[in-house]
């Protein structure tokens, strides 16, 4: 199977484990290190997100799931900090982590345990450097995939982090970072209504034709703005 192929698989909701052209070791059970490890994924979504999701943890091309979940969200903790996504999504943190193309739809991840900072120039940048524009973010969401090139959220190299930027700008991992930031009194309210949030997202697509890209993400979305709307203030 093609990598293009995994994608599509991902897409319509296969489990990352099912990966053909990577290795999957599944943990029966779990103690010790990956108990903490899967602890920590978990934090990067709402408990009913992270309670039935897939745990899984990469390296070096391989693909170790620690937890299979009953839903089709998967969790793990990436060099960025702790993320849950939905299959799209999945998608393309496949595609950043084996440096393989994104996918051309739009994903949402959560992270709602924040970062310990990411080059915001950088997809692979491991630690702060003189060049690398390290930045800090509090809980967050962010919209992946390539119509985030569309998008016309600022694209500053040391953004304003309480306010929503894309990360990796130039680069096909380029994607939105939303902070949840309760100062953010608009973005809060944007929040709390999923026709909003995709109405926001449409109108920062410059490419009629994507409009029909945005709908199909709707899947994702429901769940995500659901959480959120309980969440913002």
């Amino acid at each position: 199977m093609t990598i293009h192929a995994t994608f599509a698989s991902l897409a319509i909701g296969l489990p990352l484990l099912a990966l053909a052209g990577f290795t999957s070791d599944v943990q029966q059970s779990v103690g010790g290190a990956d108990a903490e490890y899967i602890a920590r994924a978990m934090t990067a979504a709402p408990p009913n997100v992270a309670h039935d999701a897939t745990i899984v943890r990469m390296a070096n091309g391989t693909v170790q799931t620690l937890k299979v979940g009953a839903n089709q969200f998967t969790c793990m903790v990436a060099n960025t900090g702790p993320m849950c996504m939905a299959p799209i999504a999945t998608a393309w943190v496949l595609a950043w982590q084996t440096h393989a193309p994104p996918p051309d739809k739009l994903g949402f991840i959560y992270a709602l345990n924040g970062d310990t900072g990411a080059s915001n120039t950088d997809p692979w940048a491991t630690k702060p450097a003189p060049d690398n524009h390290w930045v800090e973010t509090g809980p967050y969401v962010m919209m992946v995939g390539l119509p985030v090139k569309k998008m016309s959220f600022s694209r500053a190299p040391d953004p304003d982090s309480t306010y929503p930027y894309v990360r990796w700008s130039g680069t096909p991992y380029e994607h939105v970072v939303i902070p949840l930031n309760p100062a953010n009194r608009k973005l809060a309210a944007v929040l709390r209504d999923a026709a909003g949030v995709l109405t926001e997202a449409a109108s920062n697509v410059s490419d009629p034709s994507l409009i029909q890209v945005i709908g199909e993400m709707r899947a994702d979305a429901k769940v995500l703005l659901g959480n959120l709307s309980k969440m913002a203030p």
